[in-house]
C-alpha cells in the first residue's frame, strides 16, 4: 500500500476537525472542501500544521495534488 502524503493527511485533519468549522469543512458532498474565512483559516489553522501561514501557498499545494474545489 502506498503511503498517504504528509499534505493530504494534514488537510484531510484539518477539514475533519470540529473545532475549524467556523471558517472550513468539507461540503455536503463530501467530495470539495470549504473555506469561510480565509483570515481566520490563514492565521489560526496554517501554522499549526504548516511552517507557514499563506493562504496562496496552500491553494497552489491542494491544487498541485488534489482534485478539490476551493471555495
Amino acid at each position: 500500500m502506498t503511503p498517504v502524503p504528509g499534505f493530504i493527511s494534514k488537510a484531510y485533519e484539518i477539514f475533519t476537525n470540529p473545532q475549524y468549522s467556523d471558517c472550513c469543512s468539507w461540503g455536503r458532498d463530501g467530495q470539495t472542501i470549504i473555506i469561510t474565512n480565509v483570515d481566520k483559516f490563514s492565521r489560526d489553522v496554517l501554522p499549526r500544521y504548516f511552517k507557514h501561514n499563506n493562504f496562496q501557498s496552500f491553494v497552489r499545494q491542494l491544487n498541485m495534488v488534489c482534485d478539490i474545489l476551493v471555495y
